[in-house]
């Protein structure tokens, strides 16, 4: 995996939700550090918020678009087995091609 062009970084950024998720837990992470220290002017606080809001937000969000990636899998999964059986069902009634309106004038 490592000798890919790319390396473990494209695989991992390939996963569904994967790179959505690291920028939420960067840009969290941040945020809830600024935040944090502007309000309590702490910044022991602030480095525990710093460390450990971007786990709380990626397993989170993680977790959730996981959950909704999976139930659009299963409609697409289901939508195209409609479209199968419709189309097995069109080419068993086409074993002889449709006649024309000029094969049936002659």
């Amino acid at each position: 995996m490592q000798g890919e062009e790319g390396g473990v970084m494209r695989y991992i950024i390939s996963m569904p939700c994967m790179r959505t998720t690291l920028m939420l837990m960067m840009v969290g992470g941040l945020t809830s550090w600024v935040v944090t220290f502007l309000l309590t002017s702490n910044p022991r606080r602030a480095f525990i918020m710093l460390c450990n809001s971007p786990v709380v937000l990626g397993s989170l969000f993680f977790a959730f678009c996981s959950y909704e990636t999976a139930g659009d899998q299963a409609d697409v999964a289901e939508f195209q087995s409609a479209l199968d059986g419709i189309r097995k069902k069109h080419t068993l009634h086409e074993d002889k091609p449709p006649q024309s309106s000029d094969d049936t004038e002659k």
